[in-house]
């Protein structure tokens, strides 16, 4: 039996019984598939329940933060933080910037992600929390420990702000990428 498709015909390929399937099937080359990412070499997560509340409008550490060590010496680490913002009276923010190995990273354009979030307070609330992810692909050339850390810092010395556990535990989770 053959069957002809029309245009807006649908084909439903449920409906042929696995005996009428004979012949050799091409083969798919699923390298095309996978792009220039490799397998996943290690993955390491902390979770924190302490909280950093802040008036200082410099940069403050935080207790959320993780040593790693990658195993291979040219890898990409994708490294996400979540964490609880919270932000003391109307009219103030917060700002939230990962550190790597003590200096403030900046990072640019390339869909590498971001470093940095921020939370504002612009309702009539006494404060406000909010979730927050901050997720990013860091390339390495050394299997050297690497740490990232986050700090916060209030944009008033007035009220206090930072990262709050009241609302759950605070996370990083770092991936390890091998590069093909």
């Amino acid at each position: 039996m053959t069957t002809t498709l029309r245009g807006g015909d649908n084909f439903d390929s449920a409906a042929i019984a696995a005996s009428k399937l004979t012949g050799t099937l091409p083969a798919i080359d699923g390298g095309a598939l996978t792009g220039n990412v490799g397998k996943v070499v290690q993955i390491r997560e902390f979770q924190t329940s302490t909280s950093t509340v802040t008036t200082s409008t410099t940069s403050v550490a935080t207790d959320l933060l993780m040593s790693f060590t990658p195993k291979l010496t040219n890898s990409s680490l994708l490294v996400q933080f979540s964490f609880t913002g919270y932000s003391l009276s109307t009219s103030n923010g917060v700002e939230f910037d990962v550190w790597k190995n003590g200096t403030r990273m900046v990072m640019t354009g390339g869909g590498g992600g971001n470093a940095h979030s921020f939370l504002y307070n612009p309702l009539n609330t006494a404060s406000r929390y909010e979730s927050h992810k901050i997720q990013f692909l860091d390339n390495v050339s050394s299997n050297s420990a690497v740490e990232y850390r986050l700090y916060t810092q209030a944009h008033s010395a007035a009220y206090s702000s930072g990262i709050q556990s009241d609302w759950g535990v605070q996370s990083i989770i770092i991936m390890e990428l091998e590069n093909d």
